[in-house]
């Protein structure tokens, strides 16, 4: 008896190669997408502030599509890097350099970005465990406490 090659994917499927996601193809509409989160939140902010700003957060980001974009790659090795880039891509955002209505539109992002990756689905989506972030990041939580007059963000030392 013997044994017919068989294909490793099914026909038709197609699997972007990491390196997709760390090129301009991706990186550069996926930065103008970010800008124009930004720039609806900070329109809509100034024209009449919420009490609550997340709520106004969450309803652009589910109007604008924002919540399909976890489904954008399924490949687990290719997934990976998507997440890390997209998660870069909001980072740069929480820059000192940045306005800071932009930077705290960014926080939102990168916090809902990461929640909300799917933890049970079928076939299985790779999720990371922990938000990608540098030494100098977590200094923004502090200022925004500062500015506020909250103490709610979370010390990472």
């Amino acid at each position: 008896m013997s044994l017919a090659p068989t294909h490793t994917t099914p026909r038709g499927q197609v699997v972007l190669q990491p390196t997709y996601f760390t090129c301009s193809l991706f990186v550069d509409p996926a930065r103008e997408d970010i800008d124009h989160l930004i720039r609806v939140y900070v329109e809509r902010y100034t024209r009449s502030p919420l009490p609550q700003p997340f709520v106004l957060f969450k309803d652009i980001w589910n109007n604008y599509g924002w919540t399909w974009l976890h489904f954008k790659v399924f490949d687990a090795r290719s997934r990976e890097t998507f997440l890390k880039v997209t998660m870069q891509l909001f980072s740069e955002r929480l820059a000192e350099s940045e306005y800071p209505l932009a930077r705290a539109v960014a926080l939102l992002g990168l916090y809902t970005f990461f929640v909300t990756q799917p933890s049970t689905s079928a076939p299985p989506l790779h999720a990371l465990a922990h938000l990608p972030m540098t030494i100098g990041e977590p200094l923004l939580c502090s200022e925004i406490g500062q500015l506020t007059g909250s103490q709610t963000c979370i010390s990472l030392y």
